[in-house]
């Protein structure tokens, strides 16, 4: 039903008549109140009531909203200080976990007392074939191909090649690394061969030999090729398999240095020099690497340059 536009204007009229009758009567004290004044007061105080529980309601939520985004922002602020927090207590703990390994290192040299340059590891081979990493030190600080390259725990490898500031080292596990060894308690000698991937085995070990070696034994350095002093530890006995034919045992090593996690690395410029007895190799900290994967992402590239040539 449609209305009149007269009928709108008398409504509206109406309703803003009953409007200001009713805040006049709402000044009134009520002795004053008429009956006139109380039956419109009457009437309009459900309409009063609705609209102010309506108006208190959209107060609160919009209160509400407000608090909500001031402990929102809040909380994000908290979030983000708790993650700067956090990314300082890891780049405090790599440091503490350098300093120490520099610190094992420093002392390492002091007690060897024997020519040496420490250097860090800046690359990694990406070869499936070869396990080799780089370090920054080269021929202008005395390195040549050859040297003997250990850190805290033990042999790493052999400087391979070399440029005026940086040298390539083939790891203790690569397929074509050799070294002279013997165990440390039986003194039963053979050569450690790496496996290409993170491991080595002591070849040329007599079957009949089979009960002088044991798994967890220490493998040393003889130091019959002149490249290691006698006696740094190598790695230890993983498993010992006697073959149903054969002349040798099949002995398998885990390197004494986390080769998978190489930081820093000091390299003996006089090979074969005596340690003597104040040096002491510490146990690997790092896990033991059982995948192909090959260090961090810092590729080896591009080769070094051949022997005699600067990069």
């Amino acid at each position: 039903m449609r209305i009149s536009t007269r009928t709108k204007i008398v409504i509206a009229l109406l309703l803003v008549v009953l409007t200001g009758w009713n805040l006049h009567a709402n000044h009134k004290v009520q002795q004053d109140l008429n009956f006139a004044d109380r039956m419109i007061l009457f009437i309009t105080a459900p309409v009063q009531k609705a609209v102010h529980w309506s108006l208190g309601g959209l107060g609160a939520v919009f209160s509400g909203y407000v608090d909500l985004v001031g402990v929102e922002k809040e909380n994000a602020a908290l979030r983000e200080q708790v993650a700067g927090w956090e990314s300082m207590e890891i780049r405090l703990r790599e440091l503490e976990l350098e300093n120490e390994r520099l610190r094992r290192l420093a002392d390492l040299r002091a007690r060897a007392a024997v020519p040496s340059v420490g250097a860090e590891v800046i690359g990694w081979g990406t070869s499936g074939r070869f396990r080799v990493v780089r370090i920054d030190r080269g021929r202008a600080h005395g390195l040549r191909p050859g040297l003997g390259v250990i850190d805290a725990s033990g042999v790493v490898g052999q400087v391979l090649h070399t440029s005026a500031g940086a040298a390539d080292v083939l790891l203790l596990s690569d397929a074509s690394s050799n070294l002279a060894a013997r165990l440390l308690e039986t003194r039963l000698r053979g050569i450690v061969r790496g496996d290409g991937r993170w491991h080595a085995s002591l070849e040329f070990v007599n079957r009949q030999d089979a009960t002088a070696v044991r798994e967890d034994d220490l493998v040393v350095t003889s130091g019959d090729n002149a490249v290691f002093p006698a006696g740094i530890p190598v790695g230890r006995v993983a498993s010992v398999e006697v073959a149903e034919t054969g002349q040798f045992l099949t002995v398998t090593l885990r390197p004494a240095s986390d080769l998978s996690n190489l930081q820093e690395v000091v390299v003996l410029l006089e090979p074969g020099t005596s340690f003597g007895d104040e040096v002491h190799f510490l146990p690997r900290t790092g896990e033991e690497a059982e995948d192909e994967a090959y260090g961090p992402p810092s590729p080896i590239s591009p080769p070094l340059p051949p022997e005699g040539q600067d990069p």
